[in-house]
């Protein structure tokens, strides 16, 4: 039996969510797997990156993951 895919999931931000216990930020609003946010700065440590989010998006990086390997947290 054939049937039309489940449309795309997109993430919301929420004010609490229950696996991470706390806030989550989506950052753009609504985005996709498929999606992606450019930064246009150059070559950049981590810290680097997470100070120019903090900065112009007011938010915190608590972990930076590659498929199933993580990269920092």
């Amino acid at each position: 039996m054939f049937s039309e895919p489940d449309p795309i999931k997109r993430t919301k931000s929420k004010e609490y969510d229950e696996i991470l216990m706390g806030p989550v930020k989506a950052v753009p609003e609504g985005y996709t797997i498929y999606d992606k946010v450019t930064i246009k700065k150059g070559s950049l440590t981590f810290q680097e990156l997470f100070d120019h989010l903090k900065t112009e998006l007011g938010i915190n990086i608590t972990m930076v993951a590659c498929g199933a390997f993580s990269l920092y947290n």
